[in-house]
């Protein structure tokens, strides 16, 4: 099953680094083992040196598995798992699932901690752009020319001229998520993973504790774009079930995925103008823009049926990127 490119750590530790996950069907426990990749060169010297399960750690770069795991005995190192068996190399730990907010990941971890940090409260938070500007001309000018002569004549005038003109603009920003695609920062990846060649560019408005994200991905066995080109908004790419060439943007609270948005169908197009897909594509640049209509939506983990949202926000958004593409990372 292809997966979201989710961008999160196990509990504490947080990374942007993306998944390259898959789009066909298949097993939802073997999704999760790419869940927390950390690119961060960090250094901590109060830490065990060897990172393995049960070691002490501050961040996942301190982890053999690139996994710190927050428990009720300070944070360790762990590994993802799929059932108890493979949690055996520190007594009394088992395989444990933690709710990410879209999917749940299984990682070995102490018995009875598998509630420690699960983060199931619910954003209700509604954000409004309203942008006013006021521009205020105000011109006081006041000439006075006092004439003299030997009449004693004195003539005075004085002219005052007030102009105050208003105008409200609305920024043309994605209303939803004011500044999306706007500054932050971005990654784009290349290769060959479970649906075979793909290219994928990211944006994140902060490169550690991130609050919106914007994704384009090109799945060539999903009848993804593998050259230049101009691709209209159809209901197959308003859907993430179907998409070969799909749009994401995402609104995060701490570690989990609080919305989702997906084009609304013959809202705009794509437009490529740089692509290759697969291995061939690192180094190579992925370039294009959009300019189309974005609208909240329901992704089930399961099917990946997208449903819009009854009364969901949704807006206009025009985006470009240029990048060069990097491998994706290993594990």
């Amino acid at each position: 099953m292809r997966r979201f490119s989710y961008i999160f750590s196990i509990l504490l530790a947080l990374s942007w680094v993306p998944d390259l996950g898959c789009k066909a069907d298949g097993d939802s426990g073997d999704a999760d083992t790419d869940a927390d990749t950390d690119t961060d060169a960090d250094t901590d010297t109060d830490t065990d040196a060897d990172g393995e399960m049960g070691d002490t750690c501050n961040n996942s770069g301190d982890c053999k598995d690139n996994v710190c795991l927050s428990t009720t005995d300070g944070k360790k190192c762990t590994k993802p798992c799929t059932d108890d068996g493979d949690c055996t190399a520190v007594s009394g730990w088992t395989c444990q699932g933690f709710d990410t907010g879209s999917e749940t990941v299984y990682v070995c971890a102490p018995t009875g901690d598998a509630d420690t940090d699960a983060d199931t409260d619910a954003d209700t938070d509604t954000d409004t752009d309203a942008d006013t500007d006021t521009d205020t001309d105000t011109d006081a000018d006041t000439d006075t020319d006092t004439d003299t002569d030997t009449d004693t004549d004195t003539d005075t005038d004085t002219d005052t001229d007030t102009d105050t003109d208003t105008d409200t603009d609305t920024d043309a920003d994605f209303s939803c998520q004011p500044g999306m695609g706007q500054g932050g920062v971005s990654i784009t990846y290349a290769g060959t993973g479970d649906d075979g060649d793909t290219v994928q560019h990211y944006w994140l408005d902060d490169d550690t504790a991130p609050t919106m994200e914007l994704d384009v991905q090109s799945w060539v066995n999903w009848n993804g774009p593998t050259a230049p080109g101009n691709f209209p908004i159809t209901a197959t790419e308003a859907s993430f079930e179907t998409c070969g060439l799909c749009i994401l943007a995402y609104e995060i609270s701490g570690e989990n995925y609080t919305k989702v948005y997906m084009p609304v169908a013959g809202s705009g197009s794509v437009e490529i103008t740089a692509i290759t897909t697969g291995d061939a594509g690192v180094g190579q640049t992925f370039a294009g823009n959009f300019n189309l209509t974005l609208q909240e939506v329901t992704i089930d983990e399961t099917t990946l049926v997208t449903t819009p949202v009854a009364g969901g926000c949704s807006d206009s958004l025009n985006f470009s990127w240029s990048a060069t593409a990097e491998a994706f990372p290993e594990g």
